[in-house]
């Protein structure tokens, strides 16, 4: 099954975008996943713009363990290798960042730690910025998602909050 997050973007200032491009959405979330090596590829996360209609980037579970970032086309732009995530029973923390344009800045970082850059289309429609996230398990697993945000912050990166900040909020502790 699936779940989509769907964002308010008058609340929490994400906006959906002017159709301009060159807008910068940053989202972080924990996933615990059961498999580490699926017996197939699945996505599991898409950044969604259209109330939906549309797929923005896209992160994959491969069946080697690797993780990939995809672009509008399903075309990789940025891979986290295989042995980055070694066991079913933790929560990794991922943040991606992405420049909703025809080349498009990419970012992203598990458990704090940079995975690399890259560019890509990461603009499906001529829409930018986004309006909701989706997260998909295969129909074998089940994924654990906490601690999910999401920001944008026009044309310039925001910076992520990385997994100590948003605990820390929680707990109180900032």
């Amino acid at each position: 099954g699936s779940i989509t997050f769907p964002v308010n973007y008058t609340s929490t200032g994400v906006m959906p975008g002017t159709g301009t491009g060159n807008e910068f959405v940053l989202w972080g979330f924990g996933v615990r996943c059961p498999d580490v090596t699926p017996a197939s590829a699945y996505v599991f996360c898409e950044l969604l713009v259209s109330g939906g209609a549309s797929i923005q980037a896209k992160l994959q579970f491969e069946t080697d363990g690797s993780v990939t970032l995809r672009n509008t086309a399903g075309t990789t732009v940025l891979t986290i290798a295989a042995g980055a995530i070694v066991d079913n029973v933790t929560f990794y923390y991922f943040e991606v960042a992405v420049k909703t344009a025809n080349a498009g800045a990419c970012q992203w970082w598990l458990d704090g730690v940079s995975q690399g850059t890259g560019s890509g289309d990461f603009l499906e429609i001529t829409t930018a910025g986004a309006d909701g996230v989706r997260f998909t398990a295969d129909a074998l697993e089940t994924l654990h998602i906490d601690d999910f945000y999401i920001i944008s912050d026009g044309a310039a990166q925001p910076t992520p909050y990385g997994p100590s900040q948003v605990f820390g909020y929680q707990s109180g502790n900032l």
